[in-house]
């Protein structure tokens, strides 16, 4: 913040004071009015790295010093890359991308539920069993026995024909994308390591995923729970 005569400077924009919103005529309160301190309020063009939008801040906000490499809101983002613009435009981001993947998961759905009616025309005692499936670092879909009812013939059978049903393994590719690219907006908690391709089947169980997202408020509210640990998969599979 710099202060010169033409008034206050913050990150070469200047801060505009907002004038005091009058009280409603019916107005009352216990206290004494002129006693009660009434916060001044600022605009600004833009507040960098903040926020490259317009902004309303408090007096003391005015003073507050942003860096590319902190989040200003205190969820464990990691810096901005010389890519990005501000936190803000991050927080959109990241927005946006959760939200995509809620699309993407309901898409998987659909499109599990058009593989076992097509499955069902060849092979109508596979087609209903139950079974999951995950995503290698190939981008291959990988069968989860967890009921162990598939024979040796049948595993091999199965894995084949969801292979070549392409809209499912499209689905599952976007939707995989989203959740890698959600973590990858997020630090490393305690060094248990984040989501990635590379790990992706050996923590996402979409069996769990898909029955979870039937109810409310499953998916998380940051990515500490796509920061992973081997204990966690059971816990990860039902927030993705």
């Amino acid at each position: 913040m710099e202060i010169k005569d033409t008034g206050v400077w913050v990150g070469g924009y200047q801060a505009v004071e907002e004038p005091l919103q009058p009280l409603p005529a019916n107005w009352s309160c216990p206290e004494d009015l002129a006693a009660m301190k009434r916060p001044r309020m600022y605009s600004l063009e833009a507040l960098w790295p903040k926020s490259c939008f317009p902004v309303t801040v408090s007096e003391d906000q005015l003073s507050e010093v942003y860096t590319r490499g902190t989040d200003p809101w205190g969820t464990h983002m990691v810096p901005l890359t010389e890519k990005e613009c501000c936190w803000t435009c991050r927080a959109f981001d990241t927005w946006n991308v959760r939200w995509n993947a809620e699309l993407e998961l309901e898409s998987v759905r659909s499109e599990l539920l058009a593989f076992r009616k097509t499955l069902s025309l060849s092979n109508p005692e596979l087609s209903k069993k139950e079974f999951s499936f995950t995503l290698d670092k190939e981008t291959r879909l990988q069968i989860i026995d967890f009921k162990e009812t598939l024979t040796s013939q049948e595993k091999p059978q199965l894995l084949e024909a969801i292979n070549l049903f392409k809209p499912l393994v499209s689905a599952i590719n976007r939707h995989a994308n989203s959740l890698v690219t959600l973590a990858s907006y997020y630090k490393d908690k305690d060094g248990a390591g984040k989501l990635t391709k590379e790990n992706f089947s050996a923590l996402i169980n979409y069996q769990d995923s898909l029955s979870s997202s039937k109810k409310k408020n499953t998916y998380p509210s940051t990515t500490d729970s796509l920061t992973v640990t081997p204990s966690q998969q059971k816990l990860i599979s039902i927030k993705a």
